[in-house]
């Protein structure tokens, strides 16, 4: 997480996206989400469909504009943290503030793979090469690794992969020949 002025004394509960698990949590509560991509604006309509009091998002770059709902607002690069209380880079504040969620990024990570299973995506790359339908490993059919692209809209599609491993795994649904995957990922 980044490091943010008066972030360690928030007297409030303070995570990352990565151990975001549920909207419903968030139920009536003021929150602060940091960052300027597409986790953030995941979480924010989460929160904001499951009853957060307030959403505000906070990025040092340029906002998103979209038409949110008046629960939710964007707001300029967070620079400290007073108590309840968040101070942003046009000297504007918002009180009362529950539960920070830093929205910040991510690195795929695997360290309880095997190396040769181990997944690599570089920065620059939208998917692992090696992954049909960004799913399943080509040189080994039956793994399949969810979340391997990167700048998707994350927690739905997750739920759709999910569903979809589960259906090849039961047997509900069948995969094409290993040899037709090739042609597919080179698409």
């Amino acid at each position: 997480m980044i490091n943010i002025y008066g972030v360690n004394q928030f007297p409030g509960r303070v995570l990352h996206s990565h151990e975001f698990r549920g909207a419903d949590e968030f139920f009536n509560l003021n929150l602060l989400l940091i960052g300027g991509s597409y986790s953030v604006d995941d979480i924010a309509v989460q929160c904001y469909k499951f009853g957060a009091r307030s959403v505000t998002i906070s990025a040092r770059c340029r906002p998103f504009h979209y038409k949110w709902p008046t629960q939710v607002k964007e707001v300029p690069e967070l620079i400290r943290m007073e108590g309840r209380t968040a101070h942003f880079k046009d000297g504007s504040s918002t009180d009362n503030i529950d539960a920070i969620i830093f929205c910040t990024g991510y690195r795929h990570s695997y360290p309880f793979m095997a190396k040769q299973f181990d997944l690599r995506c570089g920065v620059t790359e939208f998917v692992p090469g090696d992954l049909y339908k960004s799913i399943f490993w080509m040189s080994q059919p039956s793994l399949a690794y969810l979340d391997a692209p990167r700048q998707i809209y994350t927690f739905p599609m997750f739920d759709i992969q999910a569903a979809l491993v589960r259906d090849v795994f039961l047997g509900h649904v069948k995969l094409p020949d290993c040899t037709h995957w090739q042609k597919d990922v080179d698409k």
